[in-house]
């Protein structure tokens, strides 16, 4: 997360806001890309878990040959399509015309390292059938290794463009995602494509999962990424920065908890497969809980710093990035609330039930947006406003009565579960913070950094003695112990 900021930061200070618009607007235009291929993509992994759970290893290799040739036939499709909207970017979208080549570039290496990943999905499932999750996610922290020392080749060798972000990404994308699938195959060896084992009626219903999961990625696609059109379409360059700025950082904290609960998966998996409801309850609860501590935390410290942040970070022109930004932090305490639920809902296979809602409203959402960045022109922070309002009027009419139905609970439950322990140590933290920039407004990183730890002492403060039930002290207990005793041991001769 740090590494993108700074790059971010790097370029606004030192190439225009038009250019560096580009690059979002683009970007917004490649999400769409997955609607392609979830279709196919979106059952994979859990037909294999269940498959593999079972000890057929058969199974697994005819999910892959199955779903391989329709993959192959939609890259086929994808490419041809990608390559004529690169080639007529500037048709499509508000392009400054210096930059239509280097937007068309873009487009081009984003279009071709998707199709590449795309193809190679079917064999990185190996990590989750044996839930090597810390070994892909080193090979993933390879690939932004690699991306950063690309991107600083590039930028202190070339000088400071935009499209230099795009190019370290496709070349780090592109050998992660070929060596993910290396790494899984030899894992798992039963992932391969065998003719004989093409299964039409296994085909059917991966599709048949999956597109669920591609309305699903639709409704996502509108969440953040429409914003970015729509204010290219009736904003300014500006807006089009500073909206950015904001839900750059709001995805990177989203991405975090994701890659925190993958692991979760199989054991979800596996709970709902032995009809274990009381633990796959309990698990939700505390996944949730958890999920409210690891995102309140920074979450609530930009919430009363926004407007010190954005301008230490990028400023004073971009101060409307201060609103931005406190808006998207707003959703937290109420989406994270259910931070297990998507998950779960996929290893249920309640894909309609969470999928078809959640497109629904973003739908609402992208005409929301339009309204309010066009006749109202209120830029940035209007379609952010749009998206607040509907991610959490969704949580509160839909999602949360939807988690208390898998949960097989009521509100007072959950309130004293998850929203009350959830909430509490940001609250407390809240008031730390506002009191330190009270005694003494921000001035320097130094300074914001000293008031965020100070603050972040009190919210872990408010969580071990508050926030933790007593299995959770118990087990917390445990490992310091047992730590504890290793130290005092020394180490074994």
């Amino acid at each position: 997360m740090s590494v993108i900021v700074w790059v971010y930061q790097f370029l606004l200070a030192r190439i225009p806001a038009d250019e560096f618009a580009v690059y979002p607007v683009v970007a917004a235009i490649m999400v769409m890309a997955p609607l392609f291929f979830t279709s196919f993509t979106g059952g994979i992994t859990r037909n294999a878990l269940d498959a593999y759970a079972k000890g057929d290893g058969l199974a697994v290799t005819r999910i892959v040959s199955s779903i391989l040739p329709l993959i192959w036939l939609m890259t086929g499709i994808f490419l041809p399509l990608g390559a004529l909207l690169a080639f007529n970017i500037d048709h499509v979208l508000n392009i400054p015309d210096d930059m239509v080549w280097q937007a068309g570039l873009m487009m081009a290496l984003l279009v071709l390292a998707f199709a590449v990943q795309m193809v190679l999905v079917p064999f990185q499932i190996g990590f989750h059938i044996h839930q090597r999750f810390v070994e892909m996610n080193l090979i993933m922290l390879g690939r932004e290794v690699l991306r950063l020392l690309l991107l600083l080749g590039l930028m202190f060798g070339f000088g400071a463009q935009v499209i230099w972000v795009v190019v370290a990404s496709f070349l780090a994308d592109t050998v992660c995602a070929v060596a993910l699938a290396l790494r899984s195959r030899a894992l798992v060896p039963e992932l391969r494509f065998r003719r004989e084992l093409v299964d039409r009626v296994e085909a059917r219903g991966l599709v048949s999962f999956g597109l669920w999961t591609s309305l699903g990625q639709l409704g996502n696609v509108m969440y953040t990424h429409a914003a970015t059109i729509v204010l290219n379409l009736y904003g300014t360059p500006q807006d089009v920065t500073v909206y950015f700025i904001g839900a750059t950082i709001f995805r990177q904290l989203q991405a975090l908890i994701q890659v925190a609960t993958q692991p979760l998966l199989p054991a979800i998996t596996a709970m709902q497969a032995l009809d274990e409801r009381k633990r796959l309850s309990r698990t939700m609860n505390r996944g949730a809980r958890y999920g409210l501590w690891v995102a309140l935390l920074p979450g609530v410290a930009l919430t009363v710093y926004a407007k010190d942040f954005i301008v230490l970070y990028v400023g004073t022109d971009y101060a409307q990035a201060a609103v931005v930004l406190m808006l998207f932090m707003a959703i937290l305490p109420f989406d994270r609330a259910t931070t297990l639920l998507p998950m779960t809902c996929i290893a249920m296979a309640k894909v309609r039930e969470f999928f078809l809602p959640a497109f629904l409203y973003q739908l609402l959402g992208l005409v929301l947006m339009v309204v309010l960045a066009g006749p109202l022109k209120l830029g940035a922070i209007g379609v952010t406003l749009a998206l607040a309002a509907i991610t959490i009027g969704s949580q509160l009419t839909y999602y949360w009565n939807l988690n208390l139905k898998i949960t097989q609970s009521n509100l007072r439950e959950f309130a004293g579960t998850v929203l009350w322990p959830g909430w509490l140590p940001g609250a407390v933290a809240a008031l730390v913070w506002v009191g330190l920039a009270t005694i003494e407004p921000v001035s320097s990183w130094l300074q914001l950094f000293g008031y965020g730890v100070l603050g972040g002492v009190v919210y872990v403060a408010v969580v071990l003695t508050v926030g933790l039930e007593t299995s959770e002290w118990m087990r917390l207990k445990a490992v310091i112990v047992r730590r504890t005793s290793r130290v005092k041991r020394g180490p074994e001769k």
